[in-house]
């Protein structure tokens, strides 16, 4: 059985966009590639939920951009944006967009309908074309990849700088690639060894707050972190497991 959490983040199908019709409405290239992500990601409900943040981590660009593009879209009426709030609150719990009777097919005005019989060229030739296959291309294969492991050693990681710093990173997405990125070079014993090498010489100082995935595990600092020399009288005389 398909989870309905995965169906949120997994495309439903893959949809051509009509960009000569879309042209008219004044679009830039970046409404378009905003628009094409979430057609390909609507869910079995026919509902995208993706954030802007994860959007715009999928095409590349500003989570900003994303939300000023959502939001031209919506005023365009090319797409729906619903706001679910959480229980007895007006905290917002999550979103999610559905596309509109127009980019269905339907009519946005009168004087503009949307004929799936039209001779309309699709953008098989055109630059918006490139660049939102690209996209849709990159997103693929970003979610192909995520399916085909469950992070286990990224997780291992944050769950033991979590224990050893005293903090509460999450299992999120940018986190997972920060550290898997490093283990592309260095085994899960290395970033364990440098977590407890700056924990001996930052924990409870005023360094404390670089005791963080995207300090620890920098590409240009983690192999100066795991060959530092460690005092053991500040960890109690043991350090990555091991008693000296």
């Amino acid at each position: 059985m398909i989870s309905m959490e995965n169906n949120e983040t997994t495309p439903k199908y893959f949809i051509q966009v009509q960009m000569q019709t879309l042209k008219k409405l004044g679009l830039t290239s970046t409404d378009k590639l905003v628009y094409g992500t979430i057609y390909t990601m609507l869910n079995v409900t026919g509902k995208c939920f993706m954030s802007n943040a994860s959007i715009a981590e999928s095409i590349e660009i500003k989570p900003k951009t994303v939300s000023k593009s959502i939001s031209k879209l919506s005023e365009l009426g090319l797409i729906n944006v619903k706001l679910i709030y959480k229980e007895d609150s007006k905290q917002i719990d999550k979103r999610y967009i559905t596309l509109s009777d127009y980019s269905r097919g339907g009519m946005l005005r009168k004087s503009d309908t949307l004929s799936y019989q039209s001779s309309i060229p699709m953008l098989q030739k055109s630059e918006d074309n490139r660049l939102l296959n690209k996209s849709i291309n990159r997103l693929n294969n970003n979610m192909s990849s995520s399916n085909e492991h469950d992070h286990s050693e990224a997780k291992e990681i944050i769950a033991y700088l979590n224990d050893k710093a005293d903090k509460h990173f999450r299992n999120t997405q940018s986190n997972y690639k920060t550290i898997e990125a490093r283990l592309k070079d260095y085994s899960i014993d290395d970033l364990k060894r440098v977590i407890d090498n700056k924990c001996a010489s930052w924990l409870n100082t005023n360094m404390d707050k670089y005791l963080r995935i995207e300090t620890l595990f920098r590409a240009s600092k983690i192999d100066g972190y795991l060959n530092e020399k460690v005092d053991t009288r500040n960890t109690g005389g043991e350090v990555h497991g091991i008693d000296f």
